[in-house]
């Protein structure tokens, strides 16, 4: 049986473009979402660049979700209202992402590949 892959963490629905197909879901899939929980307190990230040869450099940074833009996303007709309340409120989501290979066979999924 093939493996299952799964990526979750929260997010925000954060846009939908209906001519080219792309949605875009704010994603924080850091280790017990410690960047949703800087944001909720307002509170600084630090992003250190490091490469061989310099010492890293520290910059201090304002705590965003990482945005994933999702192409041929393929999203049930019964089901585009309760999307676009998602987007225009901002609502926290939980977002689960997977993949098992062998799923291009999926409904939806013809011609993405």
């Amino acid at each position: 049986m093939p493996k299952k892959y799964r990526m979750t963490g929260p997010g925000v629905v954060h846009d939908r473009k209906v001519r080219t197909g792309v949605i875009e879901i704010a994603l924080d899939v850091s280790p017990d979402a410690f960047i949703t929980e800087a944001r909720i307190r307002k509170e600084p990230l630090t992003l250190r660049v490091q490469a061989e040869g310099i010492d890293p450099i520290e910059i201090s940074v304002a705590p965003k979700q990482w945005l994933l833009k999702l192409k041929d996303a393929a999203v049930p007709a019964a089901r585009l209202a309760e999307l676009e309340e998602l987007i225009t409120e901002e609502r926290n989501v939980q977002v689960t992402i997977e993949y098992k290979p062998g799923q291009e066979n999926l409904p939806g999924m013809e011609g993405t590949g």
